[in-house]
Parts: structure tokens; sequence; C-alpha cells
């Protein structure tokens, strides 16, 4: 299994303690088989896509969100002031 490393700062820097606290507590790892392998099927080139970005993103940089717009399935794109999840 894997875990983010220093979730606190990674996935909740915009909160305040008591929320990341809360979020914190649903937080689950991810199962570690998969990870790295080549992926066959790109389920978004069959419907039509909306990219959201995340501008105080510690996880992904928004450099390379804005990087990945370049494929043609991405029909919109938003960009918020949050950080990595979107909530």
């Amino acid at each position: 299994e894997m875990h983010c490393i220093d979730p606190e700062s990674t996935l909740f820097n915009d909160m305040n303690e008591e929320c990341t606290a809360r979020w914190m507590q649903e937080l689950r790892c991810q199962p570690a088989n998969g990870w790295g392998m080549t992926t066959e099927h790109a389920g978004f080139r069959d419907a039509p896509s909306v990219y959201l970005m995340c501008e105080k993103d510690q996880a992904i940089p928004l450099a390379w969100q804005v990087s990945a717009l370049k494929s043609e399935a991405v029909r919109e794109s938003w960009i918020l002031m949050g950080e990595h999840r979107a909530f």
C-alpha cells in the first residue's frame, strides 16, 4: 500500500487545524499494485472532459497541471485558488 508523505502540508495546506484533523481521519492508503504500469485505456477520450486545476496544489505543481491541457480530449478547463483537493 502507498501513503501520501506529509498529507497535512501536501493535501490540506489551506485548511485550519480542525478541518485538517477531520479530513486526516478520512484519508486512506492507496493500493501499490498498478502504480507505474502502462495505462491501456484513457477513458476521458471517450467522453467530453473538464480539467480542474488547483493553483495552490502542493502535490501536483500547477505547471504540470497546465501541461496536461495539451490533450485534445480536454473540452474545458478551470483554475481554482485551492489546493490539491477541490472541495
